[in-house]
């Protein structure tokens, strides 16, 4: 009976050991379960405030910035400036300042908030993200100054070019009555093209710093060409006073009378001068030179015949008269 009976114990005691040993396990899952559930619930809430901090603190940076943007009256200087050609906003630098303000905040309190969880493709995401923030800053510094030394420039410029005095007559020629200009057209176009040019350079700039490469492309290409159409533009310009003087100082002797019209004198000498000039205008804009010999050869040859023949004409009657004079 004895042998029976421990027999029959011993089973009991191993079933005991077994469910108090699954019990105690279960337990112990369950208490992981719960730590880790309350840790990430504490994570969570932590990355769930400083989200909540970020964007109250955003909200209040986009609204000073953006007073104290338009306190300083910077959309007012901006409507001269190209940037009312491309928003219809009346506040649009306030705007952008809040906006950019607000956003970097937003950004900072994405990325605190991603180290917090823990989370490594986020948090490689975001340090991504958050490295690229110096650059936009830096772009943002770069428009806004060149668009400010653009503006200012192209108030100075005009003055400066009008001040000797040398633009003066320029209404006065043929191309200047052909364009319509009045005494301040010359100074006024070279202020604009000072005044852009430095608009292009700074998103050039700006571009560069972002790594756009387009548009970096293709504004070093324009930012290439454009000393050299100034150029062009200032010898024409120059080619139309020269022509005029030329052209006042033929009129002033009277020797030429007797051998041929002064008008078509003037008006031949003018020609030229507007032809050599239209010529190394073009030539340094980049034109053909074989295009343009031909265009020369064209013009000149015509001209020449011309001339030679009413120079011939007037010759013969002043010889005629001086020997009948004789």
């Amino acid at each position: 009976m004895l042998a029976i009976q421990a027999v029959t114990e011993r089973p009991l005691l191993l079933q005991a050991n077994v469910t108090d040993r699954i019990v105690a396990d279960i337990l112990a899952v369950l208490t992981t379960l719960v730590a880790d559930g309350v840790s990430a619930v504490g994570t969570i809430l932590v990355a769930a405030a400083i989200l909540a901090i970020g964007y109250g603190i955003g909200e209040y940076l986009d609204d000073a910035v953006y007073d104290w943007t338009l306190e300083r009256g910077l959309d007012d200087r901006a409507e001269e400036t190209p940037v009312s050609a491309v928003t219809a906003e009346s506040d649009p630098v306030a705007s952008a300042a809040g906006l950019l303000a607000r956003y970097l905040v937003y950004l900072v309190a994405v990325l605190a908030a991603v180290r917090t969880l823990n989370i490594s493709e986020l948090r490689t995401l975001a340090a991504t993200l958050f490295g690229y923030v110096p650059n936009i800053v830096a772009a943002a510094v770069f428009l806004v100054v060149g668009f400010g030394l653009g503006r200012l420039l192209g108030t100075l410029i005009p003055g400066l070019v009008s001040r000797p005095g040398l633009t003066e007559n320029f209404p006065e020629t043929h191309l200047g009555q052909l364009l319509d200009a009045d005494s301040g057209t010359v100074g006024s176009v070279a202020g604009l093209i000072v005044e852009y040019y430095v608009y292009a350079a700074a998103v050039y700039v700006a571009a560069a710093t972002l790594t756009i490469a387009p548009v970096v492309v293709l504004l070093r290409d324009g930012l290439t060409y454009a000393p050299t159409l100034a150029g062009s533009l200032v010898v024409l310009v120059l080619g139309a006073l020269v022509a005029d003087h030329v052209s006042d100082v033929v009129t002033s002797v009277d020797a030429a009378e007797e051998w041929v019209p002064t008008p078509l004198l003037s008006g031949t000498m003018q020609a030229l001068v507007y032809l050599f000039t239209a010529v190394i205008a073009l030539n340094l804009a980049g034109v053909d030179s074989l295009l343009l010999a031909v265009l020369l050869l064209a013009v000149v040859f015509p001209v020449g015949i011309g001339f030679s023949l009413a120079v011939g004409l007037g010759g013969q009657d002043f010889v005629a008269n001086q020997l009948s004079s004789d």
